[in-house]
């Protein structure tokens, strides 16, 4: 059985109870937050293509799932209310890119002007020796959370129209 989630919970309450605001362990925990919020607006991308008619493989990347419920909308030939789905996935899309970044990545914390950061480089650019990073404070990852959390139930909500 996964007790993923029970180890989560434990991993948290250790952070708050270690009185440190933000350190490693509270990284990965929102890393997995974020992935886990991605998944679900997947979920609810897969539901809409369905809806529509479309087809996409199921372990395509998100990013293309998101561009053939694009181009299924255009024709519009289903019953769904394009503007605001289209308007979502446009949200959705730079938040997929972090998912990917996240996922790809090695997770190490660091200090910038005095607070704590997550700083995530992608592996392959790692082996390349290129320095391009993605960093991330604590408000930044409830932030993102937040705006994850809203376009995967809004997603959800126009999934359930009938």
């Amino acid at each position: 059985m996964n007790d993923m989630s029970s180890r989560m919970n434990a991993a948290e309450a250790d952070c708050r109870a270690s009185g440190s605001a933000f350190n490693l362990d509270a990284a990965h925990i929102w890393r997995s937050k974020l992935v886990e919020k991605c998944a679900e607006a997947e979920r609810h991308v897969l539901r809409l293509l369905q809806r529509a008619g479309a087809t996409c493989q199921a372990k395509a990347p998100l990013s293309q799932k998101i561009e053939a419920l694009k181009k299924a909308l255009a024709v519009n030939l289903s019953n769904l209310r394009s503007a605001p789905i289209l308007a979502l996935l446009d949200d959705l899309r730079p938040l997929s890119d972090l998912r990917s970044d996240l996922v790809h990545s090695t997770v190490s914390v660091a200090t910038v002007e005095g607070s704590p950061v997550a700083v995530f480089r992608k592996t392959s650019e790692q082996e390349a020796g290129v320095g391009d990073r993605r960093i991330i404070t604590a408000a930044g990852f409830k932030d993102l959370h937040e705006a994850l959390s809203g376009v995967a139930n809004r997603l959800k909500q126009e999934a359930a129209r009938t």
